[in-house]
């Protein structure tokens, strides 16, 4: 779902049994803030947190292409 704690978010946890929740944030203070966000909404509706996932936390910038979290580079 899109981040926030809008009207999407609310119907699909209104409308669906959800048995819980995953939340994805990236490691920046606005991103964890929306996730915190997110996370009370959840526990509000009874819907448990099942794990917090920080995407792009590490990118090594200094090889050109390389994505350090893969075993794929696409340096030439």
């Amino acid at each position: 779902m899109p981040p926030g704690t809008g009207d999407v978010q609310l119907t699909i946890c209104q409308d669906l049994e959800l048995s819980g929740a995953i939340s994805v944030t990236t490691p920046s203070k606005l991103a964890a803030a929306d996730a915190a966000k997110g996370i009370e909404m959840f526990t509000s509706l009874g819907v448990p947190t099942l794990a917090i996932v920080e995407n792009m936390s590490y990118f090594d910038v200094s090889i050109p292409f390389r994505c350090p979290w893969t075993l794929w580079s696409l340096t030439k």
